[in-house]
């Protein structure tokens, strides 16, 4: 019983450790690491829900026509100036 209690004091010491050390006030190694790494990921994550936008936008936006011919060659031709152009 008394180690039960015991694990569960340096459980709750450490965790409040933890928490007590990711303060943004304080500049040590440690902290700036910690922030490092999760703005690292917040950027990801950030992005990763933008392209989600970008494409639901997309999707919205798309309407069909039945009535219109369909472009099969979407890249156009080349200038004359471009090297493509004088083969």
């Amino acid at each position: 019983m008394q180690i039960l209690r015991t694990h569960r004091i340096l459980w709750l010491a450490l965790t409040l450790v933890i928490l007590a050390s990711c303060s943004r006030t304080v500049d040590r190694a440690a902290n700036r690491f910690y922030h490092r790494s999760t703005a690292k990921f917040n950027a990801m994550y950030n992005g990763r829900v933008a392209l989600e936008e970008g494409k639901d936008q997309l999707r919205q936006a798309h309407r069909e026509s039945f009535e219109l011919p369909l472009s099969l060659f979407d890249h156009g031709f080349a200038k004359e100036d471009s090297p493509e152009a004088k083969n």
